[in-house]
């Protein structure tokens, strides 16, 4: 008789699962990650950038952290003619410090156009699932990359939900990620603009076959090209089990062949009641009178408002109260790092502070 499959709560959290922290694309083993852009927008290139980072323990965030002996990565490639993905791969690893590109060659596998007795590889078959599966338990990846899943797998559409749940979807994440306890990447193509993935407000189910894709992700990717830029892409995560949510901006070096992340300004952030409070306090070498920040805020900020801030300021050890009624910046205070978006917001509060607490003194 074979064990039940449901546990008590007792034994569930006394089980000890292996799937581990977060590994790579903001899944941990045994989930599966969708990477989804329109037609030459960079996909490909993305994913071998990111490939080469996982496999040569280089950082790559928002997809992957630093490590010391890098990951273990299998990349089935579909796209492009075996000479042009290898010098594409060539120039690339050129970005990488001899250090680093000797982890590569002992992290970093790759299956190009695959076949098996002379037919392209078809993970859709239960033959060359069962054949995958085999050759990748030799040396257990940590990260396998499929791409594209329109070429890897046998599909009549693209576009059929059931048949991506049946063809794509179930076999990927039951038959070859949890069996090799590792992070899957199924990269695809967006919907056509015209069609119901290409209009969906739902960022999750932009990719072809939209819903069934989303729903059994982990985490979801999209690519779109910048519009005022031919060499920048642009990548947003739709979906992450964290809850996570960003876009990113990243720029194609087309000499390297790599891609670096656009530092854009960020958007101006509105200062706190505790930002304001903090402002005051860190202007003055004296501590201040409650009632001086008060003043200080006016218009601003209620004395009751004030006063919250201060006893939250004091918690968080930015604040001290020398005495009753006084209040100081702590040392903690004067070393934080200030919003780098509030701080003019911040210092035009700081002198106002300073030029009412001085008219008051005199007064």
């Amino acid at each position: 008789m074979s064990s039940s499959f449901i546990l008590s709560y007792a034994d569930f959290m006394a089980h000890e699962f292996d799937d581990g922290e977060i590994l790579a694309f903001g899944c941990c083993r045994g989930e599966v990650a969708l990477v989804a852009g329109v037609t030459n927008k960079g996909k490909s290139t993305l994913i071998r950038v990111i490939a080469l980072c996982a496999a040569s323990g280089r950082e790559f965030l928002p997809f992957v952290s630093a490590s010391v002996e890098g990951l273990r990565v299998l990349l089935l490639d579909y796209e492009g003619s075996g000479g042009r993905t290898q010098a594409d791969l060539d120039l690339m690893s050129q970005n990488l410090p001899s250090s680093e590109q000797e982890l590569l060659k002992k992290n970093f596998f790759i299956a190009h156009a695959p076949r098996l007795n002379d037919q392209p590889l078809n993970l859709s078959t239960e033959m060359h699932m069962a054949q995958l599966l085999k050759q990748a338990t030799e040396f257990l990846p940590d990260i396998i990359l499929i791409d594209t899943a329109g070429a890897a797998f046998d599909l009549n559409s693209e576009n059929d939900n059931a048949e991506i749940n049946r063809v794509i979807m179930k076999p990927v994440i039951d038959k070859l990620v949890r069996s090799l306890n590792c992070v899957g990447v199924v990269v695809g193509h967006v919907g056509k603009s015209k069609g119901e993935q290409g209009v969906t407000r739902e960022a999750a189910h932009k990719m072809r076959g939209g819903s069934v894709y989303g729903d059994r992700a982990t985490s979801i990717f999209n690519i779109e090209g910048d519009p005022q830029n031919v060499d920048r892409i642009i990548v947003s995560c739709a979906k992450e089990k964290t809850g996570n949510n960003f876009e990113i901006t990243l720029q194609l070096d087309r000499d390297t062949r790599w891609l670096k992340l656009v530092s854009e300004a960020p958007s101006a952030k509105r200062p706190t009641s505790q930002d304001k409070v903090l402002a005051v306090l860190t202007a003055s070498t004296d501590s201040l009178e409650t009632k001086a920040i008060v003043t200080a805020l006016a218009g601003q900020a209620s004395e009751r408002t004030v006063k919250g801030a201060l006893d939250k300021l004091k918690g968080n050890g930015l604040a001290n109260n020398p005495k009753h009624g006084y209040w100081q910046a702590s040392k903690l205070a004067v070393i934080v790092e200030v919003d780098s978006q509030s701080a003019k917001v911040q210092d035009a509060i700081a002198h106002k502070a300073l030029h009412d607490c001085t008219n008051n003194g005199n007064s």
